[in-house]
């Protein structure tokens, strides 16, 4: 094409060498994005290279130095081509570039003196001074015309509209086509595709070639030449609710109902990585109703070729996907952790997490947004769970799991003693379940009182054989027993005394010597404070009793003190190291100790406000804060409740265990692996049965094992001494619990019976 404009040149005047290099140019597609054309390091780059008019532009390209790497002879030709072509289009448009002249700054046509006299020369002249003149109405405003319309895309992931800078002639993209473009053609001229296709997309060739023909030539010129001055600040988006507003054609007016959304300047053009057009991004908020977009260049007062419109519109709303994995097989005692960590949201997230453990349509626990939930399973079966999530739009959706869990830890019910009934109440009157030296032992107290106080040790931690009882003296037993220093210890009452004893061995082999309590005669409980034991006594008035050992082995005590409270005590324990109370009487008032010595208490809190407990509430320390177990009279149900903290103040919702449970006895609590648990009589089943919650907060409950199916114990969980008949226990980590109660053996003889049930 070089050797083209050459020849035309020396035929023609340069008016008809340059309409005919423009009616020779071939039109080409644009691409979607691009980056921008690398130039070398040269004073001519950027818009000071725009000179005011076409005069000082001649001057100023005279001056323009040969950039880096280009041959002198390449820079000298295309220098001289800019300058014919410049110097003809002052010919026709004067020496104003006019960029931002209204119609009135409209060029007015040459003399015809000033067209070749040669009629096919005159005809060509003509031609091209038509061609000029409607160069020059478009040098007068910004990009216009098909080849100034970019192509607009959206992407809805990120509401982004994306499309290319197309400023034709503007082959280094800094906004006006001017001087320095001529850089970039002179870098990398005279290559070529071969084929006569135009370069591919998103290259720096691509930006440059101006006729877009796949050859970076002298009729690249062309495009700097008839858009010099041409300038683009930045594009305006637009915005309608349909169609019509969108202007049928590229250079035709928007519509009415058109909508200015906003600008995007030149500064925010960004190059692509892969080099070639600069590319805009602009966000937009999405609606439920469709909206239509496009975009136009601007030079800051009018505006260029409009783009293609998209439709931007918010998808329809997609539910959560709830996904639950499947646990391998596991063995009791099965802690699973059910796992929905795989559910998603398409369009949001996924903020509840609700499930059911037990297949009944019932969701047993909400965990808000976290995605695993504990269960405990101390019986063998196929376990399905449910879990339903619910996204930020409340959409739902479910997904079931199932387990298979085969039994190795299991229930055992042994006889640990068995003697002949009494005529009127069971021969055995108390029992208390202990962990000696990592088997099960019980304590319990034998007819008549007083008489004869059992201690006895299985001799496997299953607690599958038991040997004959130690006996020891006689006495009376309310059920003060445990571990004190490693050994077992028990509290009897003597005559008018309460003796202090503690075997000599962890084994409970042999017994020493009882020690007196001073001021006490009987005790309910046997616990240890920080470095000592202590005993603890409740009489059915205002007041408890406390007497603390000096020592840790319990061989000598302080004198025991009365303290007095408003009502009867309806249970007492240690927490977290300090004596608390729950009063006997329908509402269950806390209390807590400011110190051992008990000489102030905390303000009594309502533990219960709106429900109306039974007489035998049990108080126990639930991981280091005060727990209480007690009969809804209202709802006829076992409930537990646990503090938020170790003071009591502050307490968690109650969760309702079961609705088949008596008052009155029919139920005891404790703890396993620090979480609470219950044993209870079914009333419905006439069944003993066993319950561990999943937490330590006691929020959520596992599913109800049966432990004794041939138990009759609605009348004998407790005797009417109020003397414990059913003591629960941890034995080497597992649940366990020792009872007493009256059947028929096989001779059909009436017996009270002592037996042991155990897990492991």
């Amino acid at each position: 094409m070089g050797g083209l404009l050459g020849s035309i040149r020396n035929s023609v005047s340069l008016p008809c060498a340059l309409a005919l290099v423009l009616l020779s140019s071939c039109a080409g597609g644009n691409p979607v994005s691009g980056g921008q054309a690398s130039v070398p390091d040269t004073d001519w780059v950027g818009r000071a290279a725009v000179p005011a008019n076409i005069t000082q532009a001649l001057s100023q390209l005279d001056a323009m130095p040969c950039p880096k790497g280009v041959a002198p002879e390449t820079w000298a030709e295309l220098t001289g081509a800019l300058g014919e072509a410049l110097s003809a289009r002052l010919q026709v448009t004067g020496d104003r570039l006019q960029v931002g002249a209204g119609p009135s700054a409209r060029p007015k046509p040459v003399a015809a003196a000033s067209v070749p006299p040669d009629e096919k020369v005159a005809r060509q002249g003509r031609r091209a001074l038509r061609i000029l003149r409607a160069v020059a109405d478009i040098a007068l405003r910004p990009p216009h015309g098909d080849a100034a319309a970019s192509t607009l895309v959206y992407s809805a992931s990120g509401a982004l509209l994306s499309w290319g800078y197309f400023n034709p002639g503007d082959y280094d993209q800094n906004g006006v086509v001017g001087l320095s473009d001529l850089v970039p053609l002179a870098v990398h001229f005279g290559e070529s595709t071969g084929t006569g296709n135009p370069f591919p997309e998103n290259t720096v060739q691509a930006v440059i070639d101006g006729d877009h023909n796949g050859e970076l030539n002298l009729a690249d010129i062309i495009a700097i030449a008839t858009n010099f001055g041409v300038q683009v600040q930045g594009y305006r988006v637009y915005a309608a609710d349909n169609t019509t507003a969108y202007p049928p054609s590229p250079d035709s007016s928007n519509g009415t109902g058109a909508i200015f959304i906003g600008v995007a300047s030149m500064s925010l053009a960004v190059e692509p990585p892969t080099g070639g057009r600069k590319v805009f991004n602009y966000q937009v908020v999405p609606t439920y109703a469709p909206r239509y977009f496009w975009v136009r260049p601007t030079d800051g007062e009018t505006d260029g070729a409009a783009s293609n419109y998209v439709v931007v519109v918010l998808p329809p709303k997609q539910g959560p996907i709830a996904k639950l994995a499947n646990p391998p097989t596991t063995e009791t005692l099965a802690h699973i952790v059910w796992n929905a960590s795989t559910s998603f949201d398409p369009d949001g997230v996924i903020s509840r997490y609700e499930w059911d453990f037990n297949a009944d349509g019932v969701y047993d626990l909400d965990t808000g947004q976290v995605r695993t939930a504990d269960f405990y399973y101390y019986a063998p079966g196929d376990y399905t769970c449910t879990v339903r999530v619910t996204d930020n739009d409340f959409y739902t959706d479910t997904a079931s799991g199932t387990v298979v869990v085969t039994e190795k830890a299991k229930w055992r019910v042994t006889v640990v003693d068995e003697l002949p009934a009494a005529p009127s109440s069971l021969s055995i009157y108390a029992v208390r379940l202990m962990d000696a030296a990592g088997h099960p032992a019980l304590v319990y107290g034998e007819l008549p009182v007083p008489g004869p106080v059992a201690y006895v040790r299985a001799n496997d931690p299953q607690g599958t054989d038991w040997p004959a009882p130690v006996l020891l003296s006689p006495a009376r037993f309310n059920g003060a027993a445990g571990v004190v220093d490693g050994n077992p210890a028990i509290a009897l009452t003597v005559g008018t005394e309460c003796h202090f004893v503690r075997a000599d061995d962890p084994l409970g082999s042999s017994w020493g010597a009882g020690v007196v309590v001073p001021g006490l005669i009987s005790a309910n409980r046997l616990v240890n404070l920080p470095g000592a034991p202590a005993l603890l006594a409740w009489p059915l008035t205002a007041s408890f009793i406390l007497a603390a050992a000096y020592d840790a082995q319990g061989t000598s005590w302080a004198d025991a003190y009365e303290v007095p409270i408003e009502t009867g005590v309806a249970s007492l324990d240690i927490v977290h190291g300090l004596p608390c109370y729950v009063e006997r009487s329908e509402d269950i008032l806390f209390r807590r100790a400011v110190d051992l010595a008990c000489t102030a208490w905390t303000d009594p809190v309502y533990v219960n406000p709106f429900e109306r407990a039974s007489d035998d509430t049990q108080l126990l320390d639930v991981g280091g804060s005060p727990a209480v177990f007690y009969y809804d009279q209202d709802m006829r149900a076992l409930k537990f409740r646990r503090a938020t903290d170790s003071s009591g103040a502050l307490w968690n919702p109650p969760f309702a265990i079961t609705s088949v449970v008596k008052p009155y006895g029919q139920f005891c609590g404790g703890t396993n692996g620090g979480r609470p648990v219950a044993l209870y009589y079914d009333r419905q089943d006439d069944l003993l049965k066993f319950v561990a919650a999943n937490n330590v907060e006691g929020t959520y409950w596992g599913l109800p094992v049966i432990l004794h199916p041939t138990y009759d114990v609605e009348n004998n969980l407790n005797s009417s001494s109020g003397n414990p008949l059913i003591s629960f226990g941890e034995v080497a980590g597992c649940p366990a619990f020792g009872y007493a109660y009256e059947t028929n053996n096989d001779q059909g003889d009436r017996v009270s019976r002592a037996e042991y049930v155990g897990y492991g």
